[in-house]
């Protein structure tokens, strides 16, 4: 359903190469389409992406009152992912390329969000270490 009404054509999903990941949210597919994206359905979204960023990552999150969940997809050299905010730093589980971080969050009025923080990326191979904001 995602897939079919996204911009930029997506192509069509190949079912027969789903990936199953477990995650601490909870069971997470992996839909690769004819166009080379991805789709992702976790218990609580769907979302289709086109490729990695430059850093290697690609991600969405979604939030409640109390807390904020960060899922994505990491490149075979990505050895680590954590969420750094305010001083606060939470390693994501990583298992079979696919990320997943839960912070708590405050959200003190509807006009003033507090930062979401960035993903601290760990290479192989003696990369640089990189950061890339969440928004």
């Amino acid at each position: 359903m995602v897939a079919a009404h996204l911009l930029g054509h997506p192509g069509a999903l190949l079912l027969a190469r789903t990936r199953r990941v477990i995650t601490a949210a909870g069971p997470i597919y992996l839909v690769p389409t004819t166009h080379g994206w991805v789709c992702e359905q976790g218990p609580n979204f769907r979302t289709c992406h086109r490729g990695l960023l430059a850093q290697g990552v690609t991600w969405n999150f979604y939030s409640t009152s109390t807390s904020l969940d960060v899922i994505g997809i990491a490149a075979d050299n990505v050895r680590a992912v954590s969420l750094t905010w305010a001083g606060k730093t939470r390693r994501a589980q990583l298992s079979q390329n696919v990320f997943f971080v839960h912070r708590p969050i405050s959200i003190a009025s509807a006009t003033h969000l507090p930062s979401l923080g960035r993903l601290r990326l760990l290479y192989r191979g003696g990369k640089p270490v990189t950061t890339v904001p969440l928004h």
